[in-house]
């Protein structure tokens, strides 16, 4: 072979392995800003408009004198990158997906053991068959609370600035406050069952027609050694209470309204079925409260006809502490 042809070839494959490096590092270097690891570069698909950094912008009052405001969402977690964020709309739940909870899914689930945060190994995908292990204590102000330890992404995406709320919290919003028992409803948001809170000041919206509480639906409050509970022992879906489409929502979101999605839960390797206890109708939100060796306080809601009753149960109830159900955190 020709001098001159040889050192054409020794060119060509030096500028051949020059681009190739070059399309290599253009390729690692767009995975990796698309990992959101904490970056804090969350897509914009995830921002409520009407919220601020994630708060929602009402208040509710949760003890005499203590104000709190409300995230856009439920919390949720993707394990493939490691991201928390909130869900982009209220009525978002992710159900059966919670069923691949594994480190490498690349999905979303919305469905937590208490306090499973990450913090001294309690992975927020591991659902164990035990409450061995769990903290022994409340979490509030401590890396178990969710909104204490994470940054999460469309929520400031700093630690310590949200928090889950205690039992006695959840009691009072419910029970305590000033007309509480008008400022909450069974409802269907764009074809999602669950509950609304209302806040301290409502003033409702004119787009939307009515709301109708709980209260003029027969719901009843009735004295237990537990706690108590609202209960309609009818055969009525109380989750037809109160119905809004999407553009419906979006009016008495911006009026104040909070929406609880009947998220389900995570129970015994599973996505709750219907017609059990923990059935996926059901919603079930942790507080920051323990109870006992192997229990948390929870609020849970639920309406089904077919059981001859219907309840909803503000705080005094308890869960097991290895069972994976909602977040919904506060400022």
């Amino acid at each position: 072979m020709r001098p001159i042809l040889k050192i054409l070839l020794s060119t060509m494959k030096k500028i051949l392995y020059c681009a190739l490096a070059a399309v290599l590092a253009v390729a690692f270097a767009s995975c990796e800003k698309k990992s959101n690891k904490g970056t804090g570069d969350e897509p914009a698909s995830w921002v409520n408009p009407n919220s601020q950094d994630g708060v929602m912008l009402h208040t509710f009052s949760v003890a005499a004198n203590r104000p709190v405001r409300f995230s856009q969402g439920n919390l949720q977690y993707r394990a493939s990158t490691g991201t928390w964020r909130f869900a982009p709309k209220q009525w978002e739940m992710r159900g059966e997906e919670n069923n691949q909870r594994g480190e490498d899914y690349s999905g979303w689930i919305d469905l937590f053991c208490w306090g499973a945060t990450g913090y001294n190994g309690r992975l927020p995908y591991v659902v164990p068959t035990s409450s061995e292990g769990f903290r022994q204590g409340d979490i509030a102000n401590t890396d178990y609370d969710w909104g204490h330890y994470l940054p999460i992404a469309n929520g400031g995406n700093q630690a310590n600035r949200w928090r889950t709320l205690t039992g006695e919290e959840w009691t009072y919003l419910f029970r305590g406050r000033p007309q509480a028992e008008r400022l909450f409803g069974f409802a269907t948001v764009n074809g999602v069952e669950g509950i609304i809170l209302l806040p301290d000041v409502w003033d409702n919206p004119v787009e939307v027609l009515s709301f109708v509480p709980g209260a003029d639906k027969g719901l009843n409050w009735e004295s237990a050694s537990s706690g108590g509970a609202f209960y309609d022992r009818t055969n009525v879906d109380h989750y037809k209470d109160n119905k809004y489409s999407a553009e419906d929502w979006d009016a008495m979101e911006k009026a104040g309204a909070i929406f609880l999605p009947a998220a389900g839960s995570y129970v015994n390797g599973r996505y709750g079925n219907k017609g059990e206890i923990y059935e996926y109708n059901r919603g079930w939100y942790w507080s920051a409260t323990r109870n006992g060796q192997d229990c948390a306080y929870a609020v849970s809601f639920h309406s089904n006809p077919t059981d001859a009753f219907t309840s909803f149960v503000p705080a005094y109830i308890y869960a097991y502490v290895q069972f994976a159900m909602a977040v919904r955190l506060v400022r």
